[in-house]
């Protein structure tokens, strides 16, 4: 339940981010090693600025309408994520849109 929570919050982040976005896409791609599972959620909206990429894991840092975001949805990712003894990252690209990677070792 709780990796569904955080998969569920970034799906939803990116469907925020791509409401003006023509031909908007999201994907999510699970990787099964023999000891860690690797789950990769990318979309191809407008990204986050550079200058912002170091806050966005601070509890109610947010980039949207106060009536839309609380801040807390990337932080509680985190927290979840290294509950699991796990990180989670938002990863740079040449390609547009926001990339975030998830690595959870096996139990």
């Amino acid at each position: 339940n709780l990796i569904e929570q955080v998969i569920i919050n970034l799906l939803s982040n990116s469907g925020h981010a791509l409401e003006h976005t023509a031909n908007p896409e999201i994907s999510l791609d699970v990787d099964v090693c023999d000891d860690s599972i690797i789950i990769n959620i990318s979309d191809n909206g407008p990204g986050i600025p550079n200058e912002i990429i170091g806050k966005i894991w601070q509890p109610f840092f947010t980039t949207k309408p106060k009536e839309t975001g609380t801040g807390l949805g990337l932080h509680i990712c985190k927290e979840i994520i290294e509950s699991l003894n796990g990180t989670i990252s938002y990863e740079v690209t040449d390609s547009p849109g926001a990339h975030f990677r998830i690595f959870i070792p096996k139990r």
